[in-house]
């Protein structure tokens, strides 16, 4: 037990409730339905643009959300009524080397139908007002941190905080490089990120010191 009075079995058993960056960057069907949707609410694309809007525009989600991903949440939303999908000419880029150069191309557009517009205002709503606990990667591995010695459990943990700080300088470097206009825009995501990410920080300098104040100092000569 340390001078607080926390002990590593207290981490341990609230390590479902850290709110990780692993989280945010998995995602689930609901968020990936939500953000198809919010795109074509915009306007109808055909699915290399959704891809490549997604790329450029919001890149903290492109993880999330893969290509072969996102062509199947495409498909079950033209299932589901959703959306609509129909080959139309569009003046796009061409497969391979001749990808920058703008032609008319047939492809398969999609765009939202009332019903997909319910459906995103019902998947706002629902993201915005509530909020649902996730566990993740690194919470299964603590609860069998004890199988590992209390040195190699704080190597692994500080190259954990270091990982996370280096994404948070990656991701500053990303918002310094964008335009007013776009920083306006992404503001309130990537506050939102910013701060889940310094939370994991503090949480693995927090974890980090209570593991070494549960190791036994040296014996003394």
């Amino acid at each position: 037990m340390s001078a607080s009075g926390i002990t590593l079995d207290d981490v341990l058993d609230q390590a479902h409730n850290q709110v990780s960056i692993d989280v945010i960057m998995s995602g689930n069907a609901m968020d990936k339905e939500l953000l198809i949707l919010g795109l074509l609410i915009e306007q109808p694309m055909y699915g290399q643009q959704v891809r490549e809007t997604i790329e450029a525009h919001h890149e903290l989600f492109a993880e999330a959300l893969k290509k072969p991903a996102m062509y199947y949440q495409l498909e079950r939303l033209v299932t589901g009524g959703y959306l609509t999908m129909q080959p139309e000419m569009v003046d796009a880029p061409g497969p391979g080397r001749g990808h920058t150069r703008i032609a008319p191309r047939e492809r398969e557009v999609y765009r939202i139908t009332e019903a997909g517009r319910q459906r995103f205002l019902e998947l706002l709503r629902a993201s915005l007002g509530s909020y649902v606990p996730a566990v993740s990667a690194v919470d299964f591995g603590l609860f069998y941190l004890h199988h590992l010695g209390k040195n190699e459990a704080i190597a692994l943990l500080g190259e954990r905080r270091h990982c996370i700080i280096s994404m948070r300088t990656r991701l500053e470097q990303r918002l310094a490089e964008k335009s007013e206009a776009e920083q306006a825009a992404h503001h309130i995501v990537n506050d939102h990120t910013l701060s889940l990410i310094d939370a994991e920080v503090a949480w693995a300098e927090r974890t980090i010191a209570l593991l070494r104040r549960d190791i036994p100092p040296p014996p003394s000569c």
